[in-house]
């Protein structure tokens, strides 16, 4: 199965937002600080819009021979805290690929483009977070060569 991997463009918003939707009904599973709000889907639009736009922000998407985007992955440059020798960070925002095209390759490829784009941007660290719970997402990054290095924590009070 061939499969387009590029940079997000503004024309993509609408299929992006629906794999986003898919994305947080499965984070609503796992923890309740995932629920979203009414507005959530037009904010996110315009999330998109600014980062598809942004130099210092990566959004790729992975998309079938007919057009049909079936996964994407969005990635921002932070400054870090000026203490810090490492300047710049990478961070991963959002990943989702849709059910019946994972274990095929399809976020190993989207990796391999986003490692290279902030490479290139001078980019020597890329940062993430991953649901405990969502064990084939954990696996995948570990499988990737990614590492815990630390643990957040939340309480309801």
């Amino acid at each position: 199965m061939r499969m387009d991997i590029q940079k997000a463009r503004v024309q993509d918003i609408p299929q992006i937002v629906r794999l986003y939707a898919k994305l947080m009904r499965q984070h609503w599973q796992y923890e309740p600080l995932y629920q979203v709000h009414a507005k959530a889907w037009s904010d996110y639009r315009k999330f998109l819009k600014q980062y598809i736009l942004n130099r210092n922000a990566c959004i790729l998407v992975a998309h079938t021979a007919t057009g049909r985007i079936v996964g994407f992955m969005s990635c921002v440059i932070h400054k870090r805290m000026p203490r810090f020798r490492i300047k710049k960070a990478a961070y991963i925002y959002d990943v989702y690929i849709e059910k019946q095209y994972q274990g095929k390759g399809i976020g190993y490829a989207m990796l391999s483009v986003l490692k290279q784009w902030a490479k290139d941007r001078g980019i020597c660290w890329i940062k993430l977070e991953v649901s405990p719970q969502n064990k084939s997402a954990f696996l995948f990054w570990k499988k990737s060569g990614f590492h815990v290095f630390q643990h957040k924590m939340a309480q309801r009070i």
